[in-house]
């Protein structure tokens, strides 16, 4: 046993997980890919995520992509199409409402 090891163990930890900077990938821990999003970006996340009700708060602009896309509420994965396109904004309303 490593020292980690041994305080997680005298400490009594059982459960624990990753911060949203990291992810479990074939047994082994990976750095998730960061994307700078402009605040533009960010406004139109959280305009979306608001919409949808959800409780994200603006900063957490990565969050709320991950959610939306993991939920399959953005199909389309650029951001900068998306918000040009009023068509697309549309769809997304449309199909998940």
């Amino acid at each position: 046993m490593n020292a980690d090891e041994i305080f997680i163990k005298e400490v009594g930890i059982q459960y624990w997980t990753l911060n949203e900077n990291f992810k479990f990938k074939n047994n082994k821990i990976k750095l998730n890919k960061h994307i700078n999003f402009s605040q533009t970006e960010s406004e139109f996340l959280y305009s979306i995520s608001k919409a949808f009700g959800l409780d994200f708060q603006l900063k957490d602009s990565l969050k709320i992509y991950k959610f939306l896309k993991e939920n399959k509420f953005l199909r389309e994965a650029n951001i900068n199409k998306l918000m040009k396109d009023p068509d697309a904004k549309r769809k997304i309303w449309i199909e998940n409402s």
